[in-house]
């Protein structure tokens, strides 16, 4: 596994949701899956990497004042509705493979599905890290977070180029 430094980007580095226009507007959906959640899903939204967040049910009960935007629902239904561009959840790894597990189709067709724990100290793309290009965004969140991407990838760690996605952005 390739485990990044925590990066900040500077004024002179575009997100890469601006210099990629696959990239951009896939991240409309935030999903926490714990109480805990709700700093990080907001702080998200305030950086525009998310459109919407929501929280499981169990967890929007736990908060006082919830925002009047966050939406509610059970995690499986909220993922499923949501499967499309880029999903981030906030939770554990094995709640969130359990929960993506009945929608997954194929590299192809699959979102790119990236996990943060709650304090935002990894970034892990769980499904889609060449295809849907989870493995960029997850270099480039951990950047604005100050967070680490952990990169499991082969090509990653064998320094090799990711033939599945390699000449996308050339139409090939």
């Amino acid at each position: 596994a390739l485990i990044s430094e925590p990066a900040v980007l500077n004024a002179a580095t575009p997100p890469l949701s601006e210099v990629d226009p696959v990239l951009q507007h896939q991240s409309g959906f935030a999903l926490g899956l714990s109480c805990s959640a709700l700093p990080l899903l907001q702080r998200l939204q305030k950086t525009g990497y998310v459109k919407q967040i929501a929280l499981t049910v169990k967890a929007a009960e736990a908060i006082q004042t919830p925002p009047a935007d966050l939406i509610r629902g059970s995690g499986a239904a909220l993922l499923q509705q949501h499967w499309r561009g880029t999903v981030i959840v906030i939770g554990a790894l094995g709640a969130v493979t359990r929960l993506i597990a009945p929608l997954i189709a194929g590299k192809s067709t699959d979102p790119a599905v990236l996990v943060l724990d709650a304090e935002a100290r990894v970034v892990v793309p769980l499904l889609g890290g060449h295809q849907a290009r989870a493995e960029a965004l997850a270099y480039e969140l951990a950047a604005v977070l100050g967070a680490i991407a952990v990169i499991t990838g082969d090509c990653v760690s064998q320094k090799r180029l990711p033939l599945d996605a390699f000449g996308r952005d050339w139409g090939w």
